[in-house]
């Protein structure tokens, strides 16, 4: 995301930041919110200190477009995914992620940062996010083993 929580960018103030530095940006709302709800869950959210820099690759080099990108990318053999909810275990607990957040929120992480980009006009594209992939979701419920209390309560199904 090139944007922070208040829409600003996040490369701003100068400098290249150190990536413990951005994560802590987009962190601190998050731990805040825990520590009230359970201090103890909460510290899942601390960090270690990184001193790796964020280098704004496209702000030196000019990016090119979309269209050049998966050119060049299929001249190699490339070809756009079909089903990204499945491509690794990673994968299936963002969709389980995104089922746990639907069901409890009623909108998922993915949908609030496509709708900030496109009122930002980072992201002009007019083709909704993918649909949630319901078999990723139950393997990554298999995976990490949600227990049928669990399953029910976010909408899981077996």
């Amino acid at each position: 995301n090139r944007l922070d929580l208040n829409g600003s960018p996040v490369l701003s103030g100068g400098g290249l930041p150190a990536v413990d530095t951005l994560v802590e940006k987009f962190v601190s709302r998050l731990r805040s919110y825990a520590m009230k709800k359970d201090a103890e869950a909460a510290r899942l959210l601390d960090s270690q200190p990184c001193r790796t820099a964020l280098v704004p690759f496209y702000e030196i080099v000019a990016k090119p477009s979309v269209d050049e990108q998966i050119a060049d990318l299929e001249k190699i053999g490339w070809s756009k995914p079909k089903n990204t909810g499945t491509c690794s275990t990673n994968c299936m607990i963002n969709e389980l992620g995104r089922k746990i957040m639907r069901n409890q929120y009623g909108f998922d992480l993915y949908q609030v940062i496509d709708a900030n980009e496109r009122r930002m006009a980072t992201d002009p594209r007019p083709e909704p996010i993918a649909a949630l992939d319901e078999d990723a979701v139950r393997r990554g419920a298999k995976l990490i083993e949600l227990t049928p209390v669990e399953s029910m309560k976010f909408g899981v199904k077996n």
